[in-house]
């Protein structure tokens, strides 16, 4: 299919209904997607993947003249690949993969993850990038409507905490609520200047 400028791309007939598409998003504004190239292997050769005879449920976009996009799925979720060079069509390769910045945390993540499903055949819990970040879901989008109303870090302690939590353990030596609530607010700024793209 032709590149289109744009943020993703679609494997089948546009007409499809959207829980069924098969939705790619671009490497620039997924940064859980691995770039990596593909050099053709020797099955018996150290790190050769056959990504095609693995027991996931794999789908492969091939860009014209261009790269391959694949996404595998798999219990919990599903690794995507962009290739830059080489195929996973012609039988097993050996990739390297390309690391840089903006999205590196992203993509390392998305490398262990990756790295397990390849050794082990599943993703351990740990590794479930939801996981992490579900606990903090309720209380980044609490600290985003302080901002917006113009609390201060006091303020919105006493919105996430509690005044008793607050009153409690706001002068501690330790400053540990102060540190949280300090972390909270930069991440919630994170997010507004871009960093919801860490959540697709």
């Amino acid at each position: 299919m032709p590149h289109r400028p744009g943020g993703c791309s679609f494997a089948e007939d546009p007409e499809r209904s959207g829980d069924q598409a098969r939705l790619f998003w671009s490497a620039h504004c997924d940064r859980r997607v691995i770039v990596a190239a593909a050099r053709p292997c020797a099955p018996q050769e150290p790190a050769a993947i056959d990504i095609v005879q693995m027991p996931h449920r794999v789908t492969i976009l091939q860009v014209e003249g261009e790269h391959e996009e694949i996404a595998i799925a798999h219990a919990s979720g599903d690794i995507r690949l962009c290739l830059r060079e080489g195929t996973v069509t012609r039988g097993p390769v050996q990739l390297t993969y390309v690391l840089q910045e903006p999205g590196l945390a992203g993509r390392l993540g998305a490398l262990q993850r990756w790295h397990a499903l390849v050794n082990t055949g599943r993703v351990p819990r740990a590794l479930h990038p939801v996981q992490a970040r579900q606990s903090r879901w309720p209380l980044l989008i609490a600290t985003l409507d302080a901002l917006a109303c113009g609390c201060s870090r006091r303020e919105t302690a006493i919105r996430l905490f509690g005044a008793q939590e607050v009153a409690r353990q706001w002068h501690h030596p330790s400053e540990s609520l102060k540190m949280r609530v300090r972390r909270l607010i930069a991440q919630a700024r994170t997010l507004v200047c871009g960093g919801y793209r860490d959540l697709l």
